[in-house]
């Protein structure tokens, strides 16, 4: 999800920083505008868990694209109480978290990064009206289709 996410915002224009395990994260966080989490659920929760992400996502937007899904892809690791989105926003609290792209299958990307002429819906839902914008503009710009849920 990440390549193809990646790919389609260097197209339209954006300067786009890939972080991988090894990465120094505040020096890539700092400047940055927009963060994407492209991890599995679990993962993701262990990076947000550190104090030096936590404290570089102070004030930024974050994309949470994660579905806590089990190993087997069948059924998912929380249960009906609370979302993948709300478990993820309580270990960032200064940070607004906007879930997107969840929904939206990693061919789907790749083929919107090649050319495709069908329109791919993304639902956007967070708490920050502000913060829901700028991923609504975010989708808009990269040629897909927003679908802001509140």
């Amino acid at each position: 999800m990440g390549s193809p996410l990646a790919d389609l915002a260097r197209q339209a224009g954006h300067e786009v920083a890939e972080l991988g395990s090894d990465s120094d994260v505040l020096a890539f966080l700092q400047d940055a505008d927009l963060v994407i989490l492209a991890l599995h659920f679990d993962p993701a929760k262990e990076l947000l868990s550190g104090k030096t992400v936590r404290n570089a996502l102070v004030g930024k937007t974050l994309i949470d694209i994660t579905n806590p899904l089990a190993p087997d892809y069948m059924s998912l690791t929380i249960g009906h109480e609370t979302s993948a989105g709300e478990t993820l926003a309580a270990l960032v609290p200064k940070a607004d978290v906007v879930k997107a792209f969840n929904t939206v299958f990693a061919d789907l990307l790749k083929a919107q990064a090649n050319g495709t002429d069908a329109p791919v819906p993304v639902y956007v839902a967070g708490d920050e009206a502000d913060a829901r914008r700028t991923v609504v503009d975010f989708v808009e710009g990269i040629g897909m289709v927003p679908i802001d849920c509140g």
